[in-house]
């Protein structure tokens, strides 16, 4: 995979817009960051809805 981002930037000379210019590069960079940020704040956003349990 470093193999193809160097190939990528080579080719780009060194312009990383070759990283965001398609749709698909931008759903994929979408997709990534749900997977990085959706786990962190899960836990804060199921805490604050629903109540607490009262022994």
């Amino acid at each position: 995979m470093e193999e193809n981002l160097r190939r990528a930037l080579s080719i780009s000379g060194g312009d990383v817009a070759i990283l965001f210019q398609s749709s698909l590069s931008i759903g994929l960079w979408i997709a990534a960051a749900l997977v990085v940020l959706v786990p962190m704040f899960a836990g804060k956003l199921k805490a604050e809805f629903l109540p607490a349990k009262v022994s």
